[in-house]
């Protein structure tokens, strides 16, 4: 008589992968999200960046004064020599920002650490970055903290002549970006 051998899992040895697979997933899924929220954080912050480069060329490309509002969900450009706001949606809105505007997610807020940040003017002629006012120059650098509770938070420094640093610092800091600009 011939033996056969049945090749496969026993029950016990599925039942143990089955745990030792659920104890991997309950370490990893709170880095994964934690992965995904700083990788958002990163981007606004990037994006922010981009569009403060954008509103220098800008403001020498067309000739016009861009100015930049920023309140505490949303940033907004225009070239009206009134300030914009970037709450407004709807494009007939005497305050509308027609060059760009942008929102982000609920839980991630714009903090201006200068009291200047929230209103910065570019001029045409050279891009430099200006007071709300439109005439003079910024004294010191500008910075604008953008965070988000148990993620992190970048800030975003906007120097008197105009060249932009991100970097993160402290308890709060996410890896990719110096200590200091």
């Amino acid at each position: 008589m011939t033996k056969t051998t049945i090749s496969g899992f026993t029950l016990t040895e599925l039942m143990i992968t089955i745990a030792l697979l659920s104890i991997v997933l309950a370490i990893a899924i709170p880095n994964l999200t934690l992965f995904l929220n700083q990788t958002r954080l990163k981007g606004i912050a990037e994006n922010l960046a981009q569009d403060l480069v954008f509103a220098r060329s800008e403001a020498i490309r067309t000739n016009k004064m861009v100015r930049l509002h920023v309140e505490s969900t949303c940033y907004g450009l225009s070239n009206k020599t009134t300030i914009c706001d970037c709450t407004k949606t709807s494009p007939s809105d005497a305050n509308f920002c027609e060059i760009k505007r942008v929102g982000s997610p609920s839980n991630v807020s714009f903090t201006k650490t200068s009291t200047s940040f929230d209103e910065i003017a570019f001029d045409p002629v050279r891009g430099l970055p200006l007071n709300k006012d439109g005439v003079s120059s910024l004294t010191t650098t500008q910075i604008l903290d953008i965070e988000q509770s148990n993620v992190g938070k970048i800030k975003t420094s906007l120097s008197v002549i105009g060249s932009v640093c991100l970097s993160s610092s402290g308890t709060s800091k996410i890896a990719g970006y110096p200590n200091a600009c």
